[in-house]
């Protein structure tokens, strides 16, 4: 989960360097607008995953804590010796599990879909892979 959090947080920093190296380009018009859609695709997938305001210990008061968080205190609860797991930890786990499926099934159409149509886009404009801006 955390892994996939951070190859999109990369991804994310990839398309904002090049909005930023093709401002201004015409040709790049259509590119930037379809990078525009998809950080705000990755920004919505993360604040589901997990909870991008926390920052210290007390953030916990004022931002939900989410996917990750609930699975890292589930299993908190179930890696003590005792009492044993119970039912409700193990129907908990279940859920928690299956929220996760829909949230990888959205990360990977995020990166076969959206990313691919990205990078043909970027391709079809035969860019430099190295842009020095003027």
């Amino acid at each position: 989960m955390h892994e996939s959090v951070i190859k999109l947080r990369s991804v994310h920093v990839q398309l904002k360097a090049y909005a930023k190296l093709l401002k201004g380009n015409e040709d790049s018009k259509n590119l930037l607008e379809a990078g525009d859609v998809l950080i705000k695709r990755i920004l919505t997938w993360e604040k589901n995953v997990i909870q991008p305001k926390q920052k210290t210990f007390q953030d916990v008061i004022n931002f939900n804590n989410k996917l990750n968080s609930q699975l890292i205190n589930l299993a908190g609860y179930i890696n003590q010796a005792a009492p044993k797991v119970t039912s409700g930890a193990k129907t908990l786990l279940n859920d928690l599990l299956r929220d996760w499926n829909v949230y990888k099934a959205e990360h990977d159409t995020i990166i076969t879909t959206e990313m691919s149509a990205y990078n043909d886009a970027y391709k079809n404009l035969k860019l430099p892979a190295l842009i020095i801006k003027d």
